[in-house]
C-alpha cells in the first residue's frame, strides 16, 4: 500500500482499493456482494483515532469522511440514535 504526505498535512495519504465481500447464503439464498473498505494501521494512530473510539461516518458521492463522534458512550450513541428514528440492536 502506497503511501504520500498531503500537502497541507503531516500526515499521510493512504491509496487503498474498494474490495468486494463474498457473497453469503442467507436463507439457502446468496446475497448480493458488497464494496468493502479495509482501514488500519499506524495511520489511524497518526490521526489520534483510538482502539474503541465511536466514529461518525458520512458517505457522499465519491467522498468519505471518518471523525470522531462527539458521543462516545454506548448509552449517549444510543440516545441520539433514538433521536434520529434509527434502530441498534
Amino acid at each position: 500500500m502506497k503511501t504520500h504526505q498531503l500537502a497541507k498535512s503531516k500526515l499521510p495519504l493512504k491509496y487503498i482499493t474498494v474490495c468486494i465481500k463474498s457473497s453469503t447464503w442467507v436463507d439457502g439464498r446468496r446475497a448480493p456482494s458488497l464494496p468493502v473498505l479495509y482501514l488500519k494501521g499506524a495511520c489511524l494512530r497518526a490521526a489520534d483515532f483510538k482502539i474503541g473510539q465511536a466514529l461518525d461516518i458520512v458517505c457522499e458521492s465519491g467522498k468519505i469522511t471518518i471523525t470522531r463522534a462527539k458521543a462516545q458512550t454506548y448509552t449517549a450513541i444510543k440516545n441520539l440514535l433514538k433521536e434520529s428514528e434509527v434502530t441498534i440492536a
